[in-house]
């Protein structure tokens, strides 16, 4: 009830899953993803694994590696803030079922680096893809006018 009617009307359009449903699961980014492997995969092992311990089986990235690669690119800007990273890097992240006594909801693996890289480029691209289509179709007119 308390869910439904405060958090809901004011939350709702943030909902992780309605995003990779919508923009990330299709194949065009499939595609993106799967062409440029080895920039992601070069990105990820550079920028990442920083905080890994002995014995850490798999490398993974924290919050603060991911926002450096912002930072050094020089792509934080009023569109995409670091504040706005964070929020990528926390939402990308899978769901555990024990926070207090475990860290995995800070360490992004692989597949979770990925999805929060789509995410602050769809934060900072410049006009969603039915704007786009819109703008260019205006563009078009304008140029025959």
């Amino acid at each position: 009830m308390m869910y439904e009617n405060n958090i809901l009307p004011k939350y709702g359009h943030l909902d992780p899953q309605k995003w990779r449903e919508n923009r990330y699961w299709n194949e065009e980014i499939d595609n993106l993803f799967k062409s440029h492997f080895p920039i992601f995969d070069y990105l990820f092992k550079k920028y990442g694994s920083n905080h890994m311990k002995p014995g850490d089986m798999k490398p993974f990235m924290m919050a603060d590696e991911f926002e450096n690669i912002w930072m050094t690119a020089g792509l934080v800007c009023p569109e995409l803030g670091v504040r706005d990273i964070a929020i990528c890097f926390s939402t990308a992240m899978m769901t555990q079922t024990d926070e207090v006594n475990n860290d995995k909801h800070l360490k992004a693996f692989f597949v979770e680096f990925i999805e929060a890289f789509a995410r602050c480029c769809d934060r900072i691209s410049i006009a969603p893809i039915l704007d786009l289509e819109v703008i260019i179709i205006v563009e078009i007119i304008l140029l025959e006018w």
